[in-house]
């Protein structure tokens, strides 16, 4: 477990932490806004060209994939960077992505969706920079013990960013058209890097410089590829929950088709789909805001028990009913256990973790963690097309149930204390 030193501490009253929490959650709203229009924007755009479903399901499996395989070495990288720094680069790259697509689309249409294909790498690559810099700056601006409360934060605004950017997504793809979609989200993602520069931390520019420069003279490549890993296997209750959550990740199989569940098994139409998405949105955003007092009297393998298990009745009780009401209520305990769960291993990573390997130790946990969405989303479709949607969500229910019980009796998850700083000393 992270260690909260007494120079942490003693900097961390200093911080205008209400200040530092405000700019980096409106920070992240614009990251996840401008994220979720260029990516509904792409796959209009991808069904728009090629009529293909499979073209459509081969982009999400990209964004998966480069996390996967790409993730853990971008790490290394992050980890010899301050966590400004490595947030600017984040967004310089996914900025700049935005321009040469616009560019590539005027001057080279015949090759435009081949390009788009490699965009999608190389901007995901710099969500990733930007996401495991996040997790290393945040103590630094808010402290230790009020991480778990900002993260609920970001988690609330992201959702609402998310929805709204899906919303408006396709009204400005038929408005300004796609050129015009990604040069909004190239602005929005500069906006939200010059926001940064508000931002007090709790150590000065000289220390950020000798940090940088300290972690650029470290060993290899490999060698710190490796001591990420040896990280990660150290701490055994992370290690335990990433096996836990790659595991679970298996249930993609039925959560990629919530569109298909209500449409041919609640009979339902594209706008009781999006009163699903409101009261899902509305499910987690409450939940967000609430886990950061929840957690200062509930223990985390509890809350990980409670979530796991909550999330298995949701998508059971979603399978077995007919009545898209109820089928509605249901999946709204499953965002918002959702939520429980994103806010509670993200709070991990960086109270359980050192700041000199936590970039690397944050991507290798999301490279196993989604190890398994690519094949199970496919499967998933394959078999939706064979025995229905509804098994599939009855199935996933039963997965979820019994590995609720796995934080119960694992050793190293059952003793996972509160997510509270002065617990964790």
């Amino acid at each position: 477990m992270h260690i909260e030193s007494e120079q942490n501490v003693e900097a961390a009253q200093q911080l205008p932490i209400q200040r530092n929490r405000t700019i980096i959650v409106a920070n992240q709203f614009i990251s996840s806004l401008a994220e979720s229009i260029l990516y509904v924007a792409i796959m209009w755009y991808v069904y728009e060209v090629t009529s293909s479903a499979l073209s459509s399901a081969f982009v999400v499996t990209l964004f998966i994939l480069s996390d996967v395989f790409l993730g853990p070495f971008v790490g290394v990288f992050v980890d010899r960077l301050n966590p400004k720094t490595g947030m600017h680069i984040g967004y310089a790259i996914m900025t700049t992505i935005g321009v040469l697509l616009s560019l590539v689309y005027i001057f080279s249409i015949d090759y435009f969706l081949v390009f788009l294909y490699l965009a999608i790498i190389i901007h995901n690559v710099g969500g990733t920079v930007m996401g495991s810099s996040k997790n290393k700056l945040l103590p630094h601006i808010v402290g230790y013990n009020q991480v778990v409360r900002t993260n609920g934060f970001i988690s609330s605004s992201g959702q609402v960013a998310s929805l709204l950017g899906n919303t408006v997504s396709g009204y400005l793809f038929s408005i300004i058209g796609f050129i015009g979609v990604v040069l909004m989200h190239s602005g929005a993602y500069l906006v939200a890097s010059l926001l940064l520069f508000l931002i007090v931390t709790s150590f000065g520019q000289k220390a950020l410089e000798k940090n940088e420069e300290k972690q650029t003279k470290k060993a290899s490549f490999s060698t710190e590829l490796k001591e990420g890993f040896l990280a990660l296997k150290k701490s055994k209750p992370l290690l335990k929950t990433v096996i836990l959550f790659s595991v679970v990740n298996m249930t993609t199989l039925a959560g990629s088709l919530i569109v298909v569940l209500i449409k041919d098994h609640y009979n339902g139409s594209s706008a009781q789909y999006g009163l699903v998405n409101a009261l899902s949105l509305l499910a987690g955003t409450l939940m967000g805001l609430m886990i950061g007092k929840i957690t200062k009297f509930v223990k985390t393998n509890v809350l990980f028990i409670s979530a796991l298990f909550l999330a298995g009745i949701a998508y059971f009780g979603a399978g077995i009913t007919t009545n898209f009401y109820i089928g509605a209520f249901f999946l709204m305990f499953f965002a918002a256990s959702n939520v429980v769960v994103g806010v509670m291993y993200n709070s991990m990573l960086i109270l359980f973790v050192e700041e000199k390997v936590r970039a690397r130790v944050t991507t290798m946990y999301g490279a196993i963690m989604g190890i398994f969405i690519p094949p199970f989303t496919i499967l998933g479709g394959l078999l939706a097309d064979q025995v229905g949607i509804a098994p599939l969500f009855i199935g996933s229910g039963i997965w979820l149930i019994l590995w609720s019980f796995f934080p119960m009796i694992d050793k190293d998850m059952k003793g996972l204390k509160r997510l509270d700083i002065s617990e964790n000393r």
